[in-house]
């Protein structure tokens, strides 16, 4: 799939489901700058890359959920300079107490973007892998009277 490499700001708005006044707030404010031209000057259009819009959609995620995005600026910062030095995303999943945001590393590992990279824990278990575990070492019938359904596609 081909990508364009800059979008607009009315393209970034879209894309990340955010008015473009937001996109403008969060640009000012220094929370997501534009990648693509990032001192646009009088009459030069902000341009912002692939980069940014998958950021700025995370970002409208959590401002839906509540999260303040104040607090959470220096995390997305860490972030975003981890997914632009990288060329693509560092992780499967962002995680957030509504105070920090955690990163889901390649190694399964959370790291605490809110204090500098630290790990958060020694290990993440993802039940419904250990719910297909137990399944497929119980052999067929031995679940008894008790009826158990079978993983949903998604979760194999």
């Amino acid at each position: 799939m081909l990508i364009k490499r800059y979008f607009t700001v009315r393209e970034a708005a879209r894309a990340a489901r955010v008015t473009e006044g937001v996109v403008d707030y969060l640009a000012r404010s220094g929370v997501v700058p534009p990648s693509g031209r990032r001192n646009p000057g009088r009459g030069r259009p902000r341009l912002y890359t692939f980069s940014d819009l998958v950021l700025l959609r995370a970002l409208a995620q959590l401002l839906i959920a509540g999260i303040p995005v104040a607090r959470l600026k220096t995390a997305l910062r860490r972030l975003r300079r981890r997914d632009l030095a990288g060329g693509a995303p560092p992780a499967q999943y962002l995680v957030t107490d509504g105070t920090r945001i955690f990163l889901k590393n390649p190694n399964d590992l959370l790291e605490d973007l809110s204090s500098g990279g630290q790990l958060a824990f020694a290990f993440l278990i993802e039940l419904h892998q250990v719910r297909r575990d137990v399944l497929e070492a119980l052999p067929a019938g031995s679940a008894g009277e008790t009826e158990v359904a079978r993983p949903r596609a998604k979760e194999r």
